[in-house]
This record gives structure tokens, C-alpha cells and sequence, in this order.
């Protein structure tokens, strides 16, 4: 039977660095939502699930391209280890044997850097499995089913790399788009981004 991975796509943040939804921000006419589901569908997830927080759903909601689930964070002040046992919650994983845990910062990740890592966690039986360029820790990662009960055991707004630390199998890849960090609006413009464009 063959293992079953859903996408994550945690994109409850509040982009305050950024001064806009980074989510609605566009990369090549694209946004950056959009760019990033399309990564992990194009890389072989069977699923991808989006996670908002309350307060962007109105306007991001309609984002979300066909096909993918979402689920909302009530607590995104708690941090991003809240996001991800939201999603471990989701129906979307009930059934998941690994996710693929991606951020809108990266929006350059190659769906062939992704399709290693999930090659490298299936064949090694790592219970996770992160990028390394050039010899620093990036994203997604790809996150075992045997973690998500550890992880939801966690305090919500703690800090997970411990957590992480005790299991993690590190792949250096060639792609540099694992280690981008977009997060102010000069780092989103040095990757080509551009910011939503202004309700008038």
C-alpha cells in the first residue's frame, strides 16, 4: 500500500514584518498561497490542507486554490507550534503517514527538493526529514506520523525544535530556496514578491 502524505502550509502568522498578508503576496503573477500548494501538489502530495488564523479568513479563504482543505488556528499568537497541531488535528491528516510542513517564506523550493526529501524519508525511516543548504537547516520538512502524537502533547506556544532535534535526518540539496527567509518587505522583493495589491 503505497504511504499517504498531505501538505501543510502554515499560514496563520500574522506577517507583521512583512506590513501585508504574505499569502496574497504575488511571485511571477502568482501568489505566494498559490505557489506554495502548487509546489507540494507538483511534488506528489496526496492532500494539502492550509492553515489560517480567524482573522484572514474572509480575505484569504477565497485564495485557496481548488482542492485544498484549510483549517483556522484560534490561537496564532501562540506561535507557529500551534499552527502545526492544528493541522495534526485537521481530518485532512487522519489517515496521513507524513506531512510535508511548509512556510510562505520560501517561495523558490523546487517541487524536485521536496520529492527528495519525501524519497529520502521513505526509503531512511526517519521520523523527520530536513533540508540543509549549505550547511543550514531550512524548509519544509517532512514530519512522520509516529511525531504527531509527541508533538500535540506539547504546551501550545512552545518551542518544538527540542522536540525536532531528538529526530531529525538532515538532506543537503542544491536548492538555495530552502533557506530563504521572506519575511520584511525588502527580503520579499529581493525574491521577486510583490505585495497585494490595495483594495480601492
Amino acid at each position: 500500500m503505497s504511504q499517504r502524505v498531505v501538505g501543510v502550509v502554515l499560514a496563520a502568522g500574522a506577517s507583521r514584518r512583512a506590513g501585508f498578508p504574505k499569502a496574497l503576496a504575488t511571485l511571477n503573477g502568482e501568489t505566494l498561497l498559490r505557489r506554495t500548494c502548487a509546489t507540494l501538489s507538483a511534488a506528489g502530495c496526496d492532500a494539502i490542507c492550509v492553515v489560517l488564523r480567524a482573522h484572514d479568513v474572509d480575505n484569504i479563504h477565497a485564495k485557496i486554490p481548488d482542492g485544498v482543505s484549510s483549517c483556522t488556528n484560534s490561537r496564532p499568537e501562540l506561535g507557529m507550534s500551534s499552527s502545526l497541531a492544528c493541522a495534526l488535528r485537521d481530518p485532512s491528516l487522519a489517515d496521513a503517514d507524513a506531512a510535508v510542513v511548509s512556510l510562505l517564506d520560501h517561495p523558490l523550493v523546487s517541487p524536485d527538493t521536496v520529492v527528495r526529501l519525501m524519497s529520502h524519508w521513505r526509503s531512511s525511516g526517519a521520523a523527520l526529514v530536513r533540508p540543509t543548504f549549505g550547511g543550514r537547516g531550512g524548509h519544509p520538512y517532512v514530519l512522520a506520523r509516529q511525531l504527531f502524537p509527541g508533538l500535540l502533547e506539547l504546551p501550545l506556544g512552545s518551542d518544538p525544535r527540542p522536540f525536532f532535534s531528538r529526530f531529525a535526518s538532515a538532506v543537503e540539496v542544491s536548492d538555495p530556496g530552502v533557506v530563504d527567509d521572506a519575511d520584511l518587505p525588502e527580503e520579499l522583493q529581493a525574491l521577486g514578491a510583490k505585495p497585494p495589491s490595495r483594495r480601492r
